[in-house]
């Protein structure tokens, strides 16, 4: 005979094979697809960290850079950091720093879709007052490979002439500009140029290296007194 405690067991003991194997096939079937199915979210979310750690990062690098300005300059450098950190978030293809005092700028590198920037009235003359500074702002410049449109008027940018060193490192930033269409220079006092062929001729080099440029005013610049000068007005680029 078989007894309450056997027939207890005769359920598990005698169960069908067949349903044995379905069973184990359905709960080990899952495991795969999670894993496929987990992999795919932490790809994602990966990414998304590390697309936030380096905006983090940048809010930073701004921060730190209004942090290191004079008391002068402090109002200017946090307008522009909002400014800036507006165009990075959104991707903006215009920026505008009119009429703020700069004598330096952060790493502009993030901007990637950065296509126009307004530079008018800056006081970047104050530039030609201290090189190392000046080369970091213009390195600064350089980084911006897309941009197309730069407006660098009334910043009385002829006393960089004063300083050979800031005059390279001026030159330089622009001639990484290799996609730059319009440069508006208006009002800079470059006159200044036909007191010193030297500083006249790294400034053609580097505009003879904007094989894009389109347009390149210089208004209110006394050309006269630069074509004048039988030195200076065969360096002067034509577009």
């Amino acid at each position: 005979m078989i007894n309450a405690t056997q027939l207890a067991q005769l359920p598990r003991n005698n169960q069908n094979p067949s349903a044995a194997r379905r069973q184990a096939c359905s709960i080990q079937a899952p495991t795969p697809t999670a894993g496929v199915i987990a992999a795919a979210p932490q790809a994602r979310v990966g990414s998304v960290i590390n697309a936030g750690s380096s905006a983090e990062s940048f809010k930073q690098e701004l921060q730190q850079w209004v942090n290191q300005a004079t008391p002068e300059e402090g109002h200017s450098r946090k307008r522009a950091a909002e400014r800036i950190l507006e165009v990075s978030e959104n991707a903006g293809e215009s920026l505008d720093l009119r009429f703020l005092s700069l004598t330096s700028l952060p790493n502009l590198g993030q901007l990637r879709e950065l296509r126009h920037l307004n530079l008018t009235d800056c006081q970047l003359h104050k530039l030609a007052e201290n090189p190392p500074v000046a080369q970091v702002f213009f390195n600064a410049l350089g980084q911006l490979n897309n941009l197309q449109t730069l407006n660098l008027s009334n910043n009385n940018l002829g006393r960089l002439a004063e300083n050979p060193q800031v005059a390279k490192a001026f030159a330089k930033g622009l001639s990484q500009l290799r996609n730059l269409q319009t440069l508006n220079l208006n009002n800079n006092n470059l006159d200044r140029l036909a007191e010193n062929t030297q500083a006249v001729q790294v400034f053609a080099n580097c505009l003879a290296q904007l094989h894009q440029l389109q347009s390149f005013t210089l208004i209110g610049d006394n050309l006269g007194k630069l074509c004048g000068n039988a030195q200076v007005a065969p360096l002067l680029p034509t577009v």
